[in-house]
């Protein structure tokens, strides 16, 4: 579960999505380009969270 902040409303958004961990990276899977909110949004307020497999 990856949590955000709206970018114009401000709000919480949890979204269901797709990773991997390469090292000690994390890397979300998303469609081709940046049009899913749950990309712009991160890249407006970096601020996230993540919930992999319970952790």
């Amino acid at each position: 579960m990856l949590e955000t902040i709206g970018r114009r409303s401000g709000a919480v958004r949890r979204t269901p999505f797709g990773g991997y961990i390469i090292g000690s990276e994390f890397w979300i899977v998303s469609n081709p380009g940046t049009s899913p909110d749950y990309v712009r949004n991160p890249v407006a307020d970096p601020r996230v969270r993540a919930r992999y497999h319970g952790r």
